[in-house]
């Protein structure tokens, strides 16, 4: 029994190719099959708001060079998440800035005072919305790990820096402006129109990004109306005399808690800056952005959606 070899017994040579890796042809197998799904018609079963995410995102040049019939589904779950968050967020828009509210404890009689139930329901959406955006390559970082489809992988346009050989270098550059989505309330939409300009500019912010991009600027309303009221608050607190400096609120029983106003801009705080690194607005992230031109489409499947062709 000496000198007998142990471990796992080798592969069969004809198994062995390609650099030693299996691949489905090596086993007398085809490899699974997909089916371009650019144009397919949203489910029925989706809602108004859903559907329409849904077309929108189809006549994106990234989403229809990527998309196949088996994303379908994770699309869906997409467009069902836009929903949710833009209702949350325009039901948030109309309490007036109070970002809490008071439960009732035994006999009716005062309970606790709690962060407002809408925004853990637009934060969950959030954050769904931009995990699954992330997929489908609608963030700034994410697109630089996107897989085109092989018809498409050669054929990625590089004609957006074509016309960076006019501009003048002492000219007054006019930065384009994407339009925000029209539920954003004000606080967002003046974050969004405060960084669209630079963001498009720098190409880490594009057509197809703005559901996800409006999370973030919804998530910078609710840190600075937050922030607002608490310094309200505490300023409120320094008056009066309250112990803590208003950090802590009594319960009706004479307890001490926490002020729930902290931990709503503390999330808040940590959801802008995770946001932020998606679309490269930290430094660190920009580092890690590898601009990615949109594909042009194939002209057959052009001609297949809409019957013209133009090369």
């Amino acid at each position: 029994m000496a000198g007998k070899k142990v471990g796992r017994k080798p592969l069969p040579s004809h198994l062995i190719k390609r650099g030693g890796r299996r691949q489905p042809s090596d086993l007398g197998l085809e490899a699974p099959s997909v089916v371009q799904a650019a144009g397919t018609p949203p489910f029925e079963w989706l809602d108004g708001c859903a559907q329409s995410e849904w077309r929108r995102v189809m006549d994106l040049p990234l989403i229809r060079a990527i998309v196949t019939d088996l994303d379908l589904i994770a699309l869906a779950a997409y467009c069902t998440t836009v929903s949710i968050f833009r209702r949350a967020h325009v039901e948030i828009g109309s309490l007036g800035g109070e970002l809490t509210m008071e439960t009732k404890g035994d006999k009716g009689q005062g309970g606790a005072t709690i962060n407002h139930p809408l925004i853990g329901i637009q934060r969950r959406a959030g954050n769904l919305l931009i995990n699954i955006a992330a997929e489908f390559g609608m963030t700034a970082v994410a697109r630089s790990t996107v897989e085109f489809a092989d018809d498409a992988q050669d054929d990625i346009a590089a004609n957006e820096n074509s016309d960076d050989a006019d501009k003048d270098a002492g000219a007054v550059v006019e930065l384009p402006v994407l339009p925000p989505p029209d539920y954003l309330n004000d606080g967002a939409r003046a974050e969004w129109f405060r960084v669209v300009g630079s963001a498009v500019e720098s190409k880490v912010l594009r057509g197809g990004d703005e559901q996800a991009f409006s999370v973030y600027c919804s998530e910078v309303d609710l840190f600075i109306s937050a922030h607002k009221e608490l310094c309200a608050s505490l300023l409120e607190a320094s008056d009066h005399g309250v112990p803590y400096g208003g950090l802590l609120i009594p319960t009706k029983r004479g307890n001490w808690k926490h002020n729930p106003v902290i931990g709503t801009q503390n999330t808040s705080i940590e959801r802008v800056l995770g946001f932020a690194q998606d679309f490269g607005l930290t430094p660190s992230a920009r580092r890690r952005i590898k601009i990615i031109a949109d594909p042009k489409e194939n002209p057959y499947a052009r001609w297949k959606r809409d019957g013209s062709v133009s090369l």
